[in-house]
């Protein structure tokens, strides 16, 4: 009898630090993103900590307008002294997000994401997503974050119905890296 007791404590033990080491909350990993995935609905908004090797920020990129007619999105990025504009548009499975300012390098998503799959991109070279795993930025932990990585060093990361959770890429004006982590998110 005392075994069958050790037993089953020790059962309910192991049992209780699966489930502690286990988040029910969030979604099970995903192998694919479609373009479908990805929040294009005018009123979402992302909050993002910025920072490069100088100063930290927080930027808010809102999709703040269609254009009439077009798969284009019309995105503002509030960084708290000024108000720039990219867009993102969408063609067949091709996502683009092209910034008015030329402050970064315009990024090229081929969809469905799937690990291990590249594209070439219109400035040169290519993107390819190296993995799909977990990430964790101050807005949370993301089960299904797709990292893609460009020829340039630059990366991101992909949550479906979320959009972007991180990024590093190259400032074309200042010439240094910025990090990009999502703090918090609204998806209409």
């Amino acid at each position: 009898m005392k075994t069958n007791i050790s037993t089953l404590a020790a059962g309910f033990c192991l049992l209780a630090l699966i489930v502690s080491c286990t988040d029910l909350g969030t979604e099970s990993q995903v192998s694919n993103f479609n373009m479908d995935d990805f929040p294009y609905e005018i009123g979402t908004r992302w909050t993002y900590s910025v920072s490069d090797n100088l100063k930290s920020s927080t930027v808010v990129v809102t999709v703040a307008g269609k254009i009439d007619g077009a798969a284009v999105w019309i995105w503002q990025i509030n960084d708290g002294y000024s108000v720039k504009t990219a867009y993102c548009s969408a063609s067949g499975d091709t996502m683009t997000i092209s910034y008015s300012e030329g402050e970064y390098i315009p990024t090229t998503y081929v969809f469905p994401l799937q690990a291990g799959e590249r594209w070439p991109i219109p400035e040169g070279g290519n993107s390819t997503v190296v993995r799909v795993g977990s990430a964790t930025v101050p807005a949370g932990n993301f089960p299904s974050c797709f990292q893609i990585i460009e020829s340039s060093g630059a990366y991101s990361w992909l949550v479906p119905h979320v959009g972007i959770v991180k990024m590093t890429q190259l400032e074309t004006q200042s010439g240094r890296p910025s990090t990009w982590e999502l703090m918090s998110y609204d998806v209409p």
